[in-house]
């Protein structure tokens, strides 16, 4: 039989099994504005480019977004009101 485990407690869940996906977005929040650059930062800019050229673009990616996603049982209730205050 296929089953998932609950990312809280670990018990088994099949497909019958009521669960919960939870979905979290992880997005960077620019605002369009970028602090005045001065001529004496150019070296910096210089040395931060060079460094996104050596770098994985996963891990330029997840620097922007990131997705993580997990399965909850019936503990979600739990899980929302300490997260978030919902109810």
């Amino acid at each position: 039989m296929n089953y998932s485990r609950c990312a809280k407690c670990g018990c088994k869940l099949s497909k019958e099994d009521l669960k919960y996906r939870i979905i979290i977005d992880i997005v960077e929040d620019y605002d369009d504005v970028l602090p005045d650059l001065q001529e004496e930062i150019s070296d910096d800019v210089d040395m931060l480019l060079h460094q996104i050229g050596e770098s994985e673009p996963e891990g330029l990616a997840s620097e922007v977004y990131e997705e993580i996603s997990f399965t909850l049982c019936k503990v979600h209730g739990l899980f929302l009101k300490r997260s978030t205050g919902w109810q």
